[in-house]
């Protein structure tokens, strides 16, 4: 086959073929465990931060409320519930935690060699690349086993030229967030070749961006224990309003988020639509960071009741997560829909006692937090 019969990919591969990339490899540290992954710029900004920094008060504050979007005011590819305020590459920039920089390049006519060269240069000196890929050409990926066009976020942690080689984490096939390993063909390809945006439903990635991120030396620590913005954070939740600091449009705040997405979640079994799991998981890992955050409290302050408060709310994060899971199977599994049903109906019959249990068990910790 002549080079000029070959696929834009085989042209990549080729050209990558003939670059000599001087065996540079570097692995930087990042926390693929963080406890929220339903966004992956919070994920990536948390598994960056999280490997210099305690963030368990930034999880007390800023990990408490969530927002429901109405279905009339969603937009192609947004998550139906989130926790705000989102904490974002570029939140953690403009507090000074992050200093962000992009190429000197034009992104759509940069050469693969030069992409791969800019890359491998950013890791060995220590910077996280970000990058919005066309994720058909990254392995282990969803797009990539159906072989369909969709553009979306990766972020670089790794590089090893010898094996030619680059490190990232996304979202994998199975929904979990984790590493990817990806050649650097691949890589230049999912870069360089981003596909048809008509055909995509959700395709505001689509536009390439590449950025270094270099974690500041230079950086204070996170704070000491504050009981008062904890205790503002956590009523909020309760009163089902923004926190003050959100300036956001007219979603559902707090404790009537949850309820909004558990009975559209529901209504969605009952109509045998398709659930959307990212709200249930986004639920599932909310209760794990409010579990994680009475925890983190009654290791600071004396909470009376304690020991009941994290019973309590041991039944709600595992109410929460069995929904995720039931979803989960559901969606797997939409031919038995009879069985599915009854196994989620059962479920559904909780929710009441759970969000009651929540309520009364937020309303004590804050009772606990203003003494």
């Amino acid at each position: 086959m002549s080079k000029s019969d070959r696929l834009p990919f085989q042209d990549i591969e080729f050209a990558l073929a003939k670059c000599n990339f001087n065996g540079k490899s570097r692995s930087l540290p990042f926390n693929e465990d963080v406890p929220y992954k339903t966004y992956l710029e919070t994920a990536y900004a948390l598994g960056i931060v999280s490997t210099r920094f305690d963030v368990r008060n930034l999880l007390c504050t800023s990990y408490v409320n969530l927002a429901a979007t109405p279905p009339q005011l969603m937009r192609p590819g947004a998550c139906p519930l989130y926790i705000l305020p989102w904490n974002t590459i570029r939140r953690f920039s403009v507090l000074g935690y992050f200093q962000t920089s992009k190429p000197d390049f034009e992104l759509k006519t940069v050469s693969c060699q030069s992409l791969i060269e800019w890359i491998i240069e950013a890791l060995c000196g220590g910077c996280y690349v970000y990058a919005t890929v066309n994720e058909r050409f990254v392995p282990e990926t969803s797009s990539h086993a159906k072989g369909v066009d969709y553009t979306h976020p990766c972020l670089l942690t790794a590089c090893d030229s010898e094996r030619r080689l680059l490190k990232g984490y996304t979202y994998r096939a199975d929904g979990s967030f984790g590493a990817i390993s990806l050649p650097f063909a691949d890589m230049a390809a999912g870069f360089l070749l981003r596909g048809d945006r008509d055909k995509m439903l959700d395709s505001h990635f689509f536009e390439p961006a590449l950025f270094k991120i270099a974690l500041r030396n230079d950086s204070a620590p996170m704070g000491n224990f504050d009981a008062r913005p904890i205790a503002e954070a956590l009523q909020d939740y309760a009163l089902c309003q923004a926190p003050r600091a959100w300036k956001g449009g007219e979603d559902i705040y707090g404790l009537a988020a949850v309820q909004h997405v558990v009975a559209d979640v529901s209504e969605s079994v009952r109509l045998s639509r398709a659930v959307d799991l990212r709200a249930t998981r986004a639920l599932m890992e909310h209760r794990e960071i409010m579990r994680g955050n009475i925890r983190y409290i009654g290791d600071n302050v004396y909470v009376h009741g304690l020991s009941k408060m994290q019973s309590a709310y041991q039944a709600v994060a595992t109410w929460a997560k069995n929904l995720h899971l039931l979803c989960y199977d559901h969606s797997l599994s939409r031919w038995n829909l009879a069985d599915d049903r009854e196994r989620l109906s059962q479920h559904f019959a909780e929710a009441e006692r759970m969000s009651a249990l929540e309520r009364d068990t937020v309303a004590s910790l804050i009772e606990s937090l203003h003494q």
